[in-house]
């Protein structure tokens, strides 16, 4: 087998199909493509105008967050079994929810209404209803214990996007610490290498606090009179990135699956 073939096997292919996780190097391929990904979108909105003045609204930035829900959703409907497809595994799934963001963008700018895209998250709610019951309870009250005071941040805040931002990685580093405390490992490299730090309670501190700061320098970054609407667009997209992932742990522990 050639190199590249040999290269591209061991560290895109394998971890796929064998759930192994990720490593350095498909970890900055995927932070490639992504950001790659996230230029054309900006570009395609732009050339298009898709979602003029809706973009940077309360409406706008509580739709990001269903649309990570949806990913989350769909996510954990591959881990439980409920489909075998590879097009909801990393980075594929990247794929079908920028298929899902852009045909909806397009079809409210049609419309002249930002109706179908806010609602074509919802339908995804259905997968709750083939989990089965929650059984692991305890789980779910560790994460939402730890996200109160992130979301009664919300009604004062007078920059929503920066508040879902910031809450959107907090959210995934909780869930992410409550699923590895209940038996789960962690298949990210960077997170996985801050994670195994010990004691446990001080690597999960850790962790919370570098991720949440890191998406508040971010957002800050992002909301400048310079870059407007499209800093407004990529605060949205990373939003529903860090509910994504973070749905998916939080369903995991509290489902076991």
């Amino acid at each position: 087998m050639p190199p590249i073939l040999e290269l591209i096997r061991k560290y895109f292919i394998e971890p796929i199909l064998k759930g192994s996780g990720y490593n350095p190097v498909n970890t900055a391929a995927y932070a490639a493509l992504f950001l790659l990904a996230l230029l054309m979108v900006v570009k395609i909105f732009e050339k298009l105008r898709l979602l003029e003045g809706f973009i940077g609204t309360r409406k706008f930035t509580l739709t990001m967050v269903l649309y990570g829900v949806m990913a989350g959703l769909l996510r954990v409907a591959r881990d439980a079994g409920v489909t075998s497809t590879l097009l909801l595994v990393t980075p594929m799934i990247f794929g079908v929810m920028m298929a899902v963001f852009l045909s909806m963008a397009a079809a409210s700018k049609l419309l002249g209404s930002p109706l179908p895209f806010q609602l074509a998250p919802l339908p995804s709610i259905a997968v709750l209803a083939v989990l089965g019951a929650p059984q692991n309870l305890r789980a779910l009250a560790y994460i939402l214990a730890l996200n109160l005071p992130l979301i009664a941040a919300y009604i004062p805040a007078k920059q929503k996007s920066v508040v879902a931002l910031v809450h959107s990685q907090y959210f995934d580093a909780t869930a992410t610490v409550v699923a590895i405390s209940q038996g789960y490992w962690e298949q990210h490299v960077i997170p996985r290498l801050i994670l195994s730090i010990h004691p446990y309670p001080l690597a999960a501190v850790l962790f919370m606090s570098l991720k949440s700061l890191v998406a508040l320098l971010l957002a800050r970054a992002l909301t400048t009179p310079e870059l407007g609407w499209k800093g407004e667009l990529v605060k949205g997209i990373l939003t529903s990135l860090g509910f994504g992932t973070g749905v998916r742990d939080a369903l995991r522990a509290t489902y076991l699956v």
